[in-house]
């Protein structure tokens, strides 16, 4: 069962799996959570007890400029990324399209990273976009840029 915490400081969203704290505080800049097994901290880093922990972000499904068909001519990811990245775009009408997020720095530094979409992308009125660490690796997301192109079709 998940449990899930929320930063009132800009409304994100935390939701944690086999960890069912109940309660959460925060003491000399660290996070807590306590259930009935103990209290345990939660900023322990990228790793569960050496086991990777996988993290994703999916955004909520949205039709960008209007219901028209369009297509995704490309997307840029501001973010620092630890290892390369699984980007994911689910279309209304069920297709699914999977690229790989180039990571070829390795300093976590704060870039613009292109995603390498096809040129006859996903089609749809409405997009679903997912990010995720493949399993592995710490990322920090500060924003998806979209291209679309606008089809004559509704």
């Amino acid at each position: 069962m998940p449990t899930y915490a929320l930063n009132t400081t800009n409304n994100a969203v935390t939701e944690y799996h086999n960890y069912n704290f109940s309660s959460f505080c925060s003491f000399r800049g660290r996070g807590y959570g306590a259930s009935a097994t103990g209290i345990n901290r939660l900023d322990q880093g990228e790793r569960d007890n050496d086991t990777p922990v996988p993290a994703h972000i999916t955004v909520a499904q949205t039709h960008f400029t209007g219901l028209n068909e369009k297509r995704i001519r490309s997307v840029f990811i501001s973010a620092a990324i630890e290892n390369d990245m699984l980007f994911i775009v689910k279309s209304n009408t069920g297709h699914v399209e999977t690229y790989t997020v180039k990571d070829s720095y390795n300093d976590l530094a704060l870039r613009r990273h292109k995603v390498p979409c096809r040129r006859q992308g996903t089609r749809g009125a409405s997009f679903t976009l997912s990010l995720s660490n493949n399993g592995d690796g710490y990322f920090v997301l500060s924003a998806i840029e979209v291209v679309i192109i606008l089809l004559q079709r509704r």
